[in-house]
């Protein structure tokens, strides 16, 4: 947390790159935060994996569960994640605005993720603060300030 604000600040310089253009080859982290393409081990884009990633992430902070069980096969990690074999819970009270965002950072072709850019230029995280219905159906705020993975 940022001191005095309700703003969670996420980092990861473990690999961090200051030249977007080269794929990396190094693979590691969580399955269940993982990639498509890291699970598949090709070469991928460090900022693409980290936006999945912060998907994985905003999924947990919205639906209170995790998006993907990393204790499956990987085939079957990798089906689920093609198929979007994910369950929302109460998906009544979620705003389809933060769904449209989050599942389209988990979109499997990395080329199609929204960027950096494109997501803070998106409403939902850039007015930095999201609203769902709690567990009584009355809207409750979910502050998410400027939430973005570290390389951006």
């Amino acid at each position: 947390m940022e001191a005095g604000t309700n703003r969670l600040k996420l980092t990861d310089f473990g690999f961090s790159t200051d030249d977007a253009s080269r794929l990396s080859t190094t693979f590691c982290g969580s399955k269940a935060y993982a990639a498509p393409e890291l699970i598949r081990a090709v070469p991928y884009s460090p900022q693409a994996v980290d936006i999945w990633a912060l998907g994985c992430v905003f999924f947990v902070f919205v639906n209170g569960i995790m998006a993907f069980d990393e204790t499956v096969e990987q085939s079957v990690l990798l089906y689920n994640q093609r198929n979007r074999v994910y369950v929302w819970r109460n998906p009544r009270n979620h705003s389809p605005v933060a769904k449209r965002v989050i599942e389209n950072m988990l979109t499997c072709d990395w080329k199609l993720r929204p960027t950096s850019a494109n997501l803070l230029n998106d409403p939902w995280i850039r007015n930095g603060v999201v609203h769902y219905k709690n567990q009584f159906g009355h809207p409750q705020p979910l502050t998410s300030g400027a939430v973005v993975p570290s390389s951006m």
